[in-house]
């Protein structure tokens, strides 16, 4: 980690699904050899270091495959993830959607109910 340090100060370095962004705060020039090659050093780095350190790794909660004789020396695991942990769920949640119709709806179930009474006094006091 200490060579993406070295190599990444001038950027921030975000890591999204299977998916790396760098951004960089000012303007980098494409055209120069050495702006590409800071970039490719990132890359290296992060992928070397993520495959080193997930090379081993098992999901309890995946499906029982056969592991090679090997395996169990090695600390092994199938580098596989359950369908449980791969992604949280996208959809909105029920107070979000509740607290959206509590938002809009509200209002517009009092402006139906009490609003012209409201509406009519309200610009009958304007000047």
């Amino acid at each position: 980690m200490a060579l993406l340090i070295d190599h990444s100060s001038a950027f921030d370095v975000e890591i999204v699904d299977d998916w790396m962004f760098v951004y960089s705060t000012t303007p980098w020039n494409t055209l120069e050899p050495a702006a590409w090659a800071r970039l490719f050093a990132i890359a290296d780095t992060v992928g070397r270091k993520t495959v080193s350190q997930t090379e081993r790794y098992r999901d309890e909660r995946s499906p029982a495959q056969p592991a090679p004789a090997f395996a169990a020396a090695l600390g092994g695991g199938d580098n596989m993830v359950a369908p449980q942990g791969r992604r949280l769920t996208r959809g909105l949640p029920i107070a979000a959607i509740v607290a959206i119709v509590a938002f809009f709806g509200l209002p517009l179930l009092l402006i139906t109910v009490f609003g012209v009474g409201l509406v009519g006094s309200w610009t009958s006091s304007l000047p």
